[in-house]
């Protein structure tokens, strides 16, 4: 990612990052549906906080780097 940050509007660093992100979040998904008795809905406070934690997070890539620079731009 280091090779591509001088350029601002490069897509390659903003996808790789979405892409970790957004897997990230349906590892965790899919692992509190097979093993969380309830699925998502028997999460604990903590389990629920963390989901929303990567939710904001999956929001917070559309504020960053190329995404901001070509859409806004």
């Amino acid at each position: 990612m280091k090779k591509w940050a001088q350029d601002k509007k490069s897509w390659r660093p903003w996808l790789i990052g979405f892409s970790l992100e957004y897997a990230a979040r349906q590892l965790s998904k899919r692992d509190f549906e097979m093993n969380v008795p309830g699925g998502m809905k028997g999460l604990t406070a903590l389990e629920r906080e963390e989901m929303t934690r990567r939710a904001w997070g999956m929001g917070w890539w559309g504020v960053r780097g190329a995404f901001y620079e070509n859409v806004t731009g």
